[in-house]
Order: structure tokens, then sequence, then C-alpha cells
């Protein structure tokens, strides 16, 4: 039989893990609630530029059909961006405030995606705060919250990278349709946002060709 003190010290073990593992997810919820209030703070103080009253216009004079969500601008295939702008152009016309919520409401998926790719990358760890750190505030990452025009593109892209790099780990630990069709999503998503965003299976194939099936767990 096993002794009782053993049972006793594994069970302690598991619940200072789980402590830590809680701690650690506090920190980074803590850290992308600070980006956002920097962000926002940033947000306020900026308005459309350049590419931006491109973007508008052709909204306005197109509107959403198939032709004009379609067609690239500058070599970049972006329907959903285009269909983004008209929507909130159309509720808010040449407003800011629309534009800058969407930013903000992007940017937080693609920080929890970042949260989410860390954990299952590396497992609930301190080791990831000082990598989600570096993500959200690097300068970087500036002028994809104060322009639009960037801001369409590349936050939608970085949020279906995290996102669909998070999900194929968990599918490869624990193979599951559900898992798939979500990579699957997220890829879609990206795509209509960003060309690039042909180019995450590679990122995808990169990141997770050393991980163990069972390394670290599975993380949410």
């Amino acid at each position: 039989m096993i002794p009782f003190n053993a049972l006793k010290g594994v069970a302690l073990d598991a619940k200072s893990d789980r402590t830590t593992s809680q701690h650690i997810v506090a920190a980074a919820i803590c850290l992308v609630g600070v980006q956002l209030l920097l962000r926002g703070w940033m947000i306020s103080k900026s308005w459309y530029n350049d590419d931006d009253f491109t973007f508008i216009s052709r909204v306005f004079a197109d509107g959403p059909t198939a032709h004009a969500l379609l067609e690239g601008y500058s070599g970049h295939f972006m329907p959903a961006g285009f269909w983004t702008t008209w929507i909130l152009q159309r509720t808010w016309p040449f407003e800011f405030a629309g534009p800058a919520v969407m930013i903000l409401v992007l940017q937080l998926v693609a920080d929890l995606g970042m949260v989410s790719m860390l954990r299952n990358l590396f497992g609930t760890r301190p080791a990831i705060l000082p990598l989600l750190a570096l993500y959200l505030f690097s300068a970087f990452t500036v002028p994809q919250a104060l322009w639009w025009a960037i801001a369409i593109n590349q936050l939608p892209y970085v949020a279906a990278m995290a996102w669909s790099i998070a999900a194929f780990v968990r599918y490869l630990r624990d193979p599951s349709t559900q898992m798939a069709v979500i990579t699957i999503a997220w890829l879609a998503f990206g795509m209509l946002f960003y060309e690039k965003a042909v180019l995450i299976p590679l990122i995808i194939g990169s990141c997770c060709s050393g991980t163990s099936p069972r390394a670290h767990g599975r993380n949410d």
C-alpha cells in the first residue's frame, strides 16, 4: 500500500501547482489589462490617417459589393477589413470612436490568444510572462494600435496565428475533431483580413515540430 504521508505529499504538491498556475494566469491577465489601458489612452489621442481615408472613400463609393470587397488594395487581399470598415462608417460616419473600440476588441482577442499560445507551448510557468510582456509592450506593435488601416490587417492576423497555434498544439496532444475545426476556423478568419495569413501553417509547423504529444499537459 502507498503510505498516507506520500499521498498527502502528492496532494499538497498538486495544490501548490494549481495555486502557482492561478497566480501566473492572474499576472498574465494583469499585463493584458495594463496594455489595453495604455493602448486605450494612445487611441484616444489618435484619428484617421493616410490609407484610412482611402478605405473610407472606397467603402462609401462602392458599398459592400462582392467586387469592392474582393478587389485587392496595394497588393493586399482583405475583404473582411473592407466589410468591417463599411459597417463602422455606415454606423458612425467619419467618427473614430467605432474603429477605436474595434481596435481594442481585436487587441484583446490577440492578447488572449498569445496567453493561450504560450501556455499551450510552454506550460503555465513563470517563464511565459516575460515573453508575453515582450509582445504586449513592444514598440513594433504600436502602429497597429493607432492606425486603422494597419490594425484591421495586423490584429486579426496576430489573433489568428496565436489561437490557431494554441488549438493545433492541443490537437497534437489530444487529437479531436473540435481542435482541428477550431484551428482551421482561425486560419480562415486570418486569411479574410490579411492574405499573409496563408503563411501561418508554416509558423504552426515551426512552433510545433518539437512538441511532445503529452508535454506540459493541456492548457486552455
